[in-house]
């Protein structure tokens, strides 16, 4: 017998959010937008506009997927139980415009999607419901992508709107990745590539609204980091986490306050005054052994000049590390951020996970102030 489940989403896409139907069987993911007529509604960031509904209907085959989550923003902390967000991420192999052939293992384009918490019939989903229905998709897609013959060459994949894999972009500019790829797609990645410096330069005006001030960035710097973030978090609110000044340097603050927190930013200022840090996919944990997804990547402002972003290589997948002696990001050589357990002192150097600089002013760096932002 077949499984199947069907929920109302929004598909999120550069042009805004389409709302619709994603329906998920044992094999096949589908998209389909509500309509009027021929059209459906496009939501961006300067309102609402009408779109070609066809242009979006989308499809994935589960022998595609290389990474499946479900990430849940957690909303700001006074009111957990209303303003959760739940997000459904696929990192794929394929778009469906290339050439068939040989499966890829490594992840090329992410595609989200949004659980809708007022559905069209215009009742309002508590927390508890959302939670139900992502926990709901996450078993039936965990457990059928167990069963999913990798070894086929057909597919059924088609995505219209997708955004270039962190990791994969890291290992193009890595000189890592030398499959040839087919040149449509290619020409897709050229163009993302040699158009994020006129992005940057039309989205730096954002300035997320932060619940209390930095102590360590700039807003012009807090532009410059949303521009690299994935688009489905450039224009959301920031929420401190943890900060040195406000929380103390105790690791037991640390977790407990970043812990459940998702996605997070964190940054650090030295002892030199040199700006740094990184962008990471899930809340910080006491763990042994290292966890994360290929969109993290850490960066620089050296002498706070422009940002210095480095990708993941998706060389190996020490993106993040965190135990009872330090918090860690990148391995293969050095960690590319390493920090001890009294957030006092810390060391960078050149990763294979992010084939990074040293980030801050020196190799060893002593912490003046520490932060952890999360996502609202």
């Amino acid at each position: 017998m077949e499984l199947s489940l069907t929920t109302e989403v929004y598909y999120c896409t550069r042009p805004g959010k389409i709302k619709g139907l994603l329906t998920i069987t044992e094999y096949v993911i589908a998209f389909d937008p509500f309509k009027t007529g021929d059209h459906c509604d496009i939501i961006g960031q300067s309102g609402k506009q009408e779109g070609e509904a066809s242009a979006f209907q989308t499809f994935i085959d589960l022998s595609d997927i290389i990474h499946f989550n479900i990430i849940e923003l957690q909303g700001n902390r006074g009111s957990r139980n209303t303003d959760q967000v739940f997000f459904i991420e696929f990192m794929l192999s394929r778009t469906g415009t290339e050439k068939r052939g040989k499966r890829s293992d490594i992840p090329k384009v992410n595609v989200y999607f949004k659980l809708a918490n007022i559905l069209e019939s215009g009742e309002s989903l508590k927390y508890i419901h959302l939670k139900t229905k992502a926990d709901q998709i996450s078993a039936l897609v965990s457990s059928s992508l167990l069963q999913v013959d990798k070894t086929r060459v057909d597919s059924g994949t088609y995505v219209p709107y997708y955004e270039i894999n962190k990791g994969y972009l890291g290992r193009l500019n890595s000189g890592l990745e030398d499959e040839e790829i087919d040149e449509e797609f290619k020409e897709a990645v050229n163009e993302i590539m040699s158009n994020t410096s006129q992005q940057q330069e039309e989205e730096i005006k954002f300035v997320p609204e932060l619940n209390v001030a930095s102590r360590i960035v700039t807003p012009k710097i807090l532009s410059q980091i949303c521009s690299f973030l994935p688009n489905v978090f450039k224009f959301r609110s920031w929420e401190l986490l943890y900060g040195t000044f406000h929380h103390g340097r105790s690791m037991t603050s640390f977790y407990n306050q970043t812990e459940y927190s998702g996605p997070n930013v964190l940054l650090i200022k030295d002892d030199k005054r040199f700006i740094f840090g990184g962008y990471f996919s899930n809340g910080w944990k006491k763990c042994y052994e290292s966890y994360g997804t290929g969109e993290c990547f850490v960066f620089t402002f050296r002498n706070n000049e422009k940002m210095k972003i480095y990708y993941s290589t998706l060389a190996n997948t020490s993106y993040m590390a965190s135990d009872h002696e330090s918090i860690m990001a990148g391995s293969g050589g050095s960690p590319a951020i390493y920090v001890d357990k009294n957030f006092e002192a810390g060391t960078s150097g050149k990763s294979q996970t992010y084939n990074n600089q040293v980030l801050s002013c020196e190799e060893h760096f002593q912490i003046v102030e520490m932060e952890v932002w999360g996502l609202v």
